[in-house]
């Protein structure tokens, strides 16, 4: 048994983390790789699972670890993986209650163990992008033309990207330093000079070498938000008058702020 159940290999998730830490509250962290484990500072109060785990999985954690509170600090674009965070919370609520004979018709109980940390947004720095709500629509604006673009989506989105024309010689991309990354898109085609493979975020100095170096005329980029350095992208891009385009955050979400979960924490105890 634990008393929290984080979820998120995140800048937010780290934090949390070295609160728990600090705090000493017993808790497992679920993460999708080992190199999202290699960012964590250990502890003896944290019991770290680095591994892609399905919502099947997801409600089996939950049943057997029976946390207080179960915490999604995942990416905000990682819609798929927070309703499946959601979902498995809310059945193993219901099959806790029907295995108690307990009624399961009020909603509220059934997330009662669940909060989502809502990463902060940038304000003024949309100013000068072309948001899309897809990575398709960006493809297409690529395709229509010829210049260079600097990828900062992660090795995620790359299969997607081969898409583009011309990928191995128009984009650049920026991963994470995980060697599944950087073999995942090496097998795609994109070749050796064309992957950055670095820990962010990045000082606007930094972007700015990157972009330049690359000599792209594009920048690709999700609103990660002032934890994912998103302003200094967006004040280098806009130095070197490089055309942004955002892959704009999915609807709007419920949840609370890092300082609030951390609030919400130390009630539960």
């Amino acid at each position: 048994m634990t008393s929290i159940l984080l979820f998120g290999g995140t800048t937010e998730g780290r934090q949390l983390c070295d609160f728990l830490r600090q705090k000493g509250i017993e808790a497992t962290v679920c993460v999708a790789s080992a190199y999202g484990e290699e960012q964590i500072t250990p502890g003896a109060n944290l019991q770290i699972l680095a591994q892609r785990l399905d919502k099947a999985a997801m409600v089996q954690l939950i049943r057997r670890e029976r946390p207080r509170l179960v915490i999604d600090a995942t990416h905000p674009y990682a819609t798929e993986v927070s309703c499946n965070i959601r979902e498995a919370c809310r059945e193993a609520q219901a099959e806790e209650n029907d295995t108690s004979g307990a009624s399961v018709s009020n909603a509220s109980n059934a997330y009662a163990a669940y909060v989502r940390v809502l990463r902060q947004k940038a304000d003024t720095a949309l100013a000068g992008c072309r948001c899309y709500g897809a990575l398709e629509e960006i493809i297409a604006h690529l395709n229509q033309r010829e210049e260079k673009a600097f990828i900062a989506l992660g090795a995620k989105e790359a299969a997607a990207l081969t898409g583009v024309e011309n990928f191995d010689r128009r984009l650049y991309l920026r991963i994470l330093p995980a060697l599944d990354s950087l073999e995942g898109c090496l097998r795609l085609g994109y070749p050796a000079k064309h992957l950055i493979c670095m820990q962010g975020p990045f000082s606007e100095e930094l972007n700015r070498a990157m972009f330049r170096e690359t000599q792209a005329a594009i920048l690709v980029t999700k609103e990660s938000g002032p934890s994912g350095g998103f302003q200094e992208k967006v004040a280098a891009a806009q130095a070197l008058g490089m055309e942004i385009l955002l892959w704009s955050r999915p609807g709007e979400e419920e949840g609370c702020s890092l300082s609030e979960v951390m609030a919400r924490i130390e009630e539960t105890g």
